[in-house]
């Protein structure tokens, strides 16, 4: 059985990558796993990171509550969030980033690129966010 890998970017993007991957899995036996890499500064200890785990447990439960797919989470404490993503991600893994698509890269994009380059394989889910209002 492979693994349907979602990397947790932000709340709404997360959501959004996480049913694209239930779509994808609908029919399969493949299973969808949850990557939530937690930044922790050097100056903290690695298994004591700034955010406490429960405030982190507490809002990813808020967010699958309402999800009907079985989830695997996997919060990766690390120093940098590319170093932490490579030690829980194959090569023969899929891994879904949602994010916004803009003419500049952003951080998800640039993410998402990064992965592909180490020979992941990765799809891009965009969401689609209403664009910035101009100025009047």
């Amino acid at each position: 059985m492979s693994l349907v890998k979602v990397i947790c970017t932000s709340r709404r993007d997360t959501r959004l990558a996480l049913n694209e991957a239930a779509r994808l899995c609908r029919d399969s036996a493949h299973e969808i796993q949850l990557i939530v890499p937690v930044v922790v500064p050097y100056c903290v200890p690695i298994d004591a990171p700034v955010v406490p785990v429960t405030f982190t447990a507490d809002w990813i439960s808020k967010l699958l509550q309402r999800f009907d797919h079985k989830v695997r989470v996997t919060v990766c404490p690390c120093r940098d969030t590319r170093i932490g993503l490579l030690k829980n991600v194959a090569q023969s893994d899929l891994v879904l980033i949602g994010g916004a698509k803009y003419w500049w890269r952003s951080r998800a994009q640039r993410l998402a690129d990064w992965l592909d380059k180490q020979g992941i394989n990765v799809l891009f889910i965009t969401t689609n966010r209403k664009p910035v209002k101009e100025f009047q």
